[in-house]
């Protein structure tokens, strides 16, 4: 056939194979990659390598590793991982570190995507000083557009690591450490450390953070509003969730896309606090940003409401609830209908529970 498969084709591929215990029909595939004229693709050859390492040929690994590196135009580093984390599955911490020295001795500028999987190796093995020289030469050598060196998820692996070891202001420190030409983050870093000082009750400084994006040209997605709230709903502060929800939803033309996780969430933190009729205003906006109610934000609602004693109100949620063709729970429906029993009204609800779905 005439149908030549990508280097991307490849990759996934001879990764399944080697999975499967089926090193050798991936090394067919790999000659078959060479026989089509495909460049010597890194992470083919990576993943062969780590199916032999695997089964203890280091003999198979190196001769793929040395063939690699004859054919390959551009070397990917991240192939010295395999050899590396083979050796400290094996103990042999001495020679993990060799292997990664030979590596720095050949002075290849390496990709971001490369040394982002070098620093998550040698923070796993708690190489905490190699890691941070690393980190120290993608740094120095960013240099657009002639080479980049660090990009956005650099930063989050680094950030990520300043968590896990509990040095939180190291974090905030790291991610606004910029090289000579900046770096471009993307709402994902930031969403990466806004969440995690969210997490770890630092409010003010994911706040912060915040409004950087603002300086930044960084546009907030309702993920960045969803740890924002949430923790000021934590924290008490009812009134700052209502402006960070009118904030998200009268912003820009191109505002975040709502879902329904944010609203529910909304709904939970307002009628827990007492503040049914924001939480209705809330529920007022969903229509015009075009995300429809779930079973889970009518149990909210209409349980709130009868709490406060307010029938007309759960009456009038549980019939949209019946007219957008959300199905009622049958213990939900036992439990808001024995109240509107007592109250004399069973009937009225029982109506309105089965409403026709409107199309």
């Amino acid at each position: 056939t005439s149908f030549s498969p990508s280097a991307v084709s490849y990759r996934h591929l001879t990764k399944g194979l080697v999975a499967a215990g089926r090193v050798q029909d991936a090394l067919d595939l790999l000659r078959d990659m060479l026989n089509r004229g495909q460049g010597a693709d890194s992470i083919v050859y990576k993943n062969l390598i780590d199916g032999y390492v695997a089964l203890d040929d280091w003999d198979k690994a190196f001769q793929l590793f040395d063939e690699l590196r004859e054919k390959a135009t551009v070397y990917d580093g991240v192939v010295h991982t395999s050899f590396m984390e083979g050796y400290w599955k094996k103990g042999m911490d001495k020679e993990a570190m060799d292997s990664y020295s030979s590596l720095l001795d050949k002075k290849f500028k390496m990709t971001p995507a490369t040394c982002n999987v070098l620093l998550q190796t040698l923070f796993s093995h708690d190489k905490h000083k190699e890691a941070h020289d690393l980190w120290e030469t993608m740094v120095d050598n960013h240099n657009p557009p002639s080479f980049i060196g660090v990009n956005s998820e650099s930063y989050t692996v680094m950030v990520n690591q300043c968590f896990k070891e509990g040095r939180f202001q190291d974090a905030i420190e790291v991610f606004h450490r910029q090289p000579r030409k900046s770096v471009q983050m993307d709402v994902a870093c930031f969403n990466n450390i806004i969440g995690k000082l969210c997490e770890n009750g630092m409010l003010a400084e994911a706040e912060q953070l915040f409004e950087e994006m603002e300086s930044k040209s960084v546009l907030p997605d309702v993920y960045t509003y969803t740890y924002l709230v949430d923790s000021c709903f934590r924290d008490g502060r009812v009134d700052d969730t209502m402006q960070y929800f009118h904030k998200m939803a009268d912003g820009r033309e191109h505002g975040p896309k709502f879902n329904i996780a944010f609203f529910n969430r909304m709904f939970q933190g307002l009628t827990e606090a007492g503040r049914i009729d924001d939480a209705l205003k809330v529920y007022g906006r969903m229509p015009d940003k075009e995300i429809k109610p779930s079973t889970a934000t009518f149990e909210i609602l209409v349980k709130a409401s009868c709490k406060e004693g307010e029938l007309d109100r759960a009456r009038d949620l549980v019939r949209d609830m019946a007219r957008g063709g959300v199905v009622a729970p049958p213990e939900f429906r036992e439990c808001i209908v024995e109240i509107f029993k007592t109250a004399d009204r069973q009937e009225e609800i029982e109506q309105a529970f089965d409403e026709k779905p409107v199309p």
